[in-house]
């Protein structure tokens, strides 16, 4: 008895350090096309989005929230994306991230920097109705639309940008749809502005989990194979045409929370 309970605590001891192994060896596979930075900008950038201990927490991330990875998974890290997003998927395999929209977001990073230290110094505390987003945020975020196509899930891009918003957990777009206050209209409804469809289908995956159906509803639609509207009714209990509005009410009292309040 006394051999097997040892041997039962030394398989406990080694779980997390095999766990963490595995992720080193997923963000080994990442391999990155690296420009030369042309300012320190560009290269504090470049730092950040190619650091392996970041991958690793990206992967660490999806997986503690979705599910895993295949073992075999590969990734090509590019940075000469030059379009509207600050990254883009290319195929199954290929990410491309935008340098140059990055280096000018971390620029206005820095000054808000220098604005902070600047209060510091004459006792006053900055404090921001909209905070800026955080770049280590987007690697969770594109590895989450990486699983997506991994497990071949078709889905529409509110489902597809609102569960890599909620994975990579970073409000900023949410926030700003409910400063501006922006209309919360059921989750199928057309949106003219690209970045409400990230801040709405936030809201959805937020409402889900408020309903503890989240992972009930990813383990479905990615490991399961069941297509994507099924899984959310399965995992709610709710019908489509009971679920849009109930998650619709929730949405709409939480916008409204985000909202200035008037004087």
């Amino acid at each position: 008895m006394t051999m097997r309970l040892i041997a039962l605590a030394l398989l406990v001891t080694q779980a997390p350090q095999g766990a963490e192994e595995r992720l080193k060896k997923l963000a080994s596979q990442v391999t990155f096309v690296r420009p030369e930075p042309q300012n320190d900008e560009a290269r504090r950038v470049l730092e950040l989005l190619t650091s392996p201990d970041r991958w690793a927490a990206g992967f660490r991330t999806v997986e503690g929230k979705i599910g895993a990875f295949f073992d075999a998974t590969a990734l090509e890290v590019t940075f000469d994306f030059d379009g509207r997003e600050f990254a883009k998927m290319a195929g199954d395999t290929k990410l491309r991230f935008n340098l140059g929209k990055l280096e000018e977001y971390q620029k206005k990073l820095d000054a808000l920097e220098r604005q902070r230290k600047d209060l510091a110094k004459q006792g006053k505390k900055m404090v921001f109705r909209l905070p800026p987003a955080k770049l280590e945020r987007f690697i969770p975020h594109e590895l989450c639309h990486v699983l997506q196509k991994q497990r071949k899930v078709e889905a529409p891009e509110w489902f597809v940008e609102g569960l890599a918003q909620w994975v990579g957990d970073d409000p900023n777009v949410l926030i700003g749809f409910g400063l501006a206050g922006k209309k919360v209209d059921g989750i199928e409804s057309a949106l003219a502005d690209p970045d409400d469809v990230y801040a709405r289908g936030h809201l959805f995956f937020m409402w889900l989990e408020s309903r503890g159906a989240l992972r009930k509803a990813a383990r479905a639609a990615f490991f399961e194979a069941v297509p994507w509207k099924k899984a959310l009714e399965d995992a709610t209990g709710l019908a489509w045409d009971k679920l849009v509005p109930a998650e619709r009410d929730w949405s709409l009292r939480e916008a409204e929370k985000l909202r200035p309040k008037e004087k």
